[in-house]
């Protein structure tokens, strides 16, 4: 398979996890935070920690910033989502300091510019791209899959135009429930919408029918090894969102990140 179809898959890795709905009683601003981790599925060696903040003014969620942290707990990789553009295709931008590689999507209204730098020191490719009512980016699918939950939880088959950076243009992928029946969970298996999907890995993501939380997703990081290719992975998500002060999460994101992590260890030794 050529190796920006497995971009694309990945890219959605880093939409679907998700905090889950979201109570609107109350109208002040306040920032969720959890957590997951990063399993090899063919080592089980550990690739990385999640940890995911999210910021709300009242019901509407408009930032969310997650920090890819090493064994040791260092930071090397962050993404930043600003949700004010956009609900589904919000301005983002994806930075690896191990690398340097860099991706996004930046600019307000109908028009808007992907970028994506494929290493330290390199020139950003862009184009343009028009945010039309099908287009989703990043965790854009987020807001998409929460406003038609009901259709997926109904067994439709939903289709969107998915922003993939290296090919700088949206791709049409669709996404189905293919859980068994009476199942507490809903596993949303996306792949791509066309002809090339025999072509493609499945991916899943399994979400809680009730809470609309993540529990676990399988299949392709939207991160990358050292050789550039995207890691197979299980990410599970164990504990639900909880509320943190503003100043913590302003400190998180104010650590460097670091350039390179310390050798890669077996789950079972964490």
């Amino acid at each position: 398979m050529h190796p920006n179809l497995f971009r694309s898959f990945s890219l959605l890795c880093a939409a679907m996890l998700c905090a889950g709905p979201v109570s609107a009683e109350s109208e002040a601003e306040r920032t969720l935070t959890y957590n997951g981790a990063a399993i090899d599925l063919e080592t089980g060696v550990f690739r990385y920690r999640e940890h995911h903040w999210l910021r709300y003014q009242g019901p509407r969620l408009v930032e969310r910033r997650v920090r890819y942290l090493c064994a040791d707990g260092q930071p090397f990789a962050e993404k930043r989502v600003d949700y004010t553009a956009s609900r589904f295709a919000p301005e983002f931008e994806l930075s690896d300091a191990r690398s340097g590689y860099r991706e996004g999507l930046r600019g307000a209204g109908a028009s808007a510019e992907v970028f994506v730098q494929s290493k330290r020191g390199a020139t950003a490719e862009t184009a343009a791209l028009a945010r039309t009512p099908t287009v989703v980016a990043d965790a854009g699918f987020d807001e998409y899959l929460l406003e038609k939950w009901e259709g997926l939880a109904a067994g439709e088959s939903l289709r969107f135009d998915f922003l993939v950076p290296s090919e700088r243009k949206a791709i049409g992928f669709k996404v189905r429930d293919v859980s068994e029946p009476g199942s507490p969970f809903i596993v949303a298996r996306l792949s791509l919408g066309s002809w090339l999907a025999f072509l493609a890995p499945s991916l899943d993501a399994h979400y809680d029918r009730q809470t609309r939380r993540l529990v676990r997703y399988e299949g392709l990081s939207n991160l990358r090894d050292g050789e550039g290719k995207n890691y197979l992975v299980r990410i599970d998500f164990p504990e639900a969102p909880v509320l943190v002060a503003a100043d913590i999460a302003a400190k998180s994101h104010a650590v460097p990140l670091v350039q390179a992590c310390m050798p890669e260890m077996r789950a079972g030794a964490l």
